[in-house]
């Protein structure tokens, strides 16, 4: 049996090769350095030899003498961040959220060598790609999560819609993805309530565009999500685009009474009027109140713009606290 990292152990690539030198050098914490550039008269018998195989076309070690002579140090080139990104594979599924600092602190008492901050940053940032994998593969898995989705909940609509690549005519991008799930559909056309709440969010890096949602009210006055989608931005394109499909899904034609509530998107009020011209578009008072703070307004003078409603015996009626939360 062949000792790990010994003579006689064969590697596929020299690459492979190499990241287990340096893994043997950095787990000893020595000063490892060519023989034709020692310095101050450092004369270590360390050295590992290995050869391709002309016939397999694979390496191996043919000499090493593991015994060092050097001084030691805290501070070697050899600890590279693929290396401590190793060091973090085991404990980041239990603890993804650690921060840099921590890592950093963790990984010099693990190692007992010294490494910049920096260093500690990008091992961690490896150590997340490594297990999350590639966000930029993921988008070549979204017809089978579609599928998946068809599959788990009957009746569910999912729509991907693409577009051609610049640099290449027959490679195609993700544009917009587009997300209907059976039972809340269903769920949101037995409530019967011709209500719904949109709205829109950006997404933060690395995977940016817009998310856009539909909400109802279900029996009890809670939020019921109907659809979300995914777009490239906000605009007028990309809300006709979803209102669109929304539409298609809960069965609404032009002449279908909706009251749609939201903030003021840009192009939603356009694309409302479109595709549902006998809809009722109101905006969320709660939102109305958030902007009138931000602008130097105080909230006394903006309360006041809620809407005041009578009953026929003329009691005041309280304002739905639901149909705000909704609009969050």
């Amino acid at each position: 049996m062949t000792k790990e990292g010994g003579v006689g152990q064969i590697f596929n690539e020299k690459r492979t090769k190499k990241v287990k030198a340096k893994k043997q050098v950095a787990d000893k914490g020595v000063l490892k350095e060519k023989r034709k550039k020692r310095k101050h008269n450092i004369k270590c018998t360390w050295v590992l030899h290995a050869s391709p195989d002309l016939k397999t076309n694979r390496w191996s070690i043919k000499r090493l003498d593991d015994k060092h002579v050097c001084q030691f140090t805290r501070i070697i080139k050899h600890c590279t961040s693929d290396y401590l990104a190793t060091k973090l594979a085991a404990q980041l599924p239990s603890n993804p959220t650690i921060p840099t600092n921590a890592v950093k602190v963790q990984l010099e008492a693990q190692t007992e060598l010294k490494f910049s901050k920096f260093k500690a940053y990008r091992a961690l940032k490896k150590a997340l790609d490594a297990m999350k994998g590639d966000y930029k593969d993921q988008y070549g898995d979204l017809r089978c999560y579609g599928q998946e989705l068809i599959r788990c909940n009957p009746g569910t609509t999912v729509k991907i819609q693409t577009q051609l690549c610049e640099s290449s005519d027959t490679e195609n991008l993700f544009q917009r993805i587009y997300i209907c799930l059976g039972p809340l559909k269903q769920g949101f056309k037995a409530c019967g309530r011709d209500l719904l709440g949109v709205d829109g969010a950006f997404m933060k890096q690395p995977a940016t565009g817009h998310l856009l949602t539909a909400v109802g009210l279900d029996s009890n006055n809670g939020i019921l999500p109907v659809a979300y989608a995914v777009v490239e931005q906000e605009n007028y394109n990309s809300w006709s685009w979803f209102l669109d499909c929304l539409g298609r899904d809960l069965d609404l034609d032009t002449n279908s009474n909706f009251t749609f509530i939201s903030d003021r998107q840009k192009g939603l009020s356009q694309a409302i009027l479109r595709i549902f011209p006998c809809a009722e578009h109101r905006y969320c008072v709660r939102h109305i109140h958030e902007n009138m703070k931000t602008r130097g307004n105080s909230a006394r003078n903006a309360t006041s713009i809620y809407p005041r409603s009578h009953h026929v015996n003329g009691q005041e009626a309280t304002l739905q606290v639901g149909l705000n939360l909704m609009c969050c």
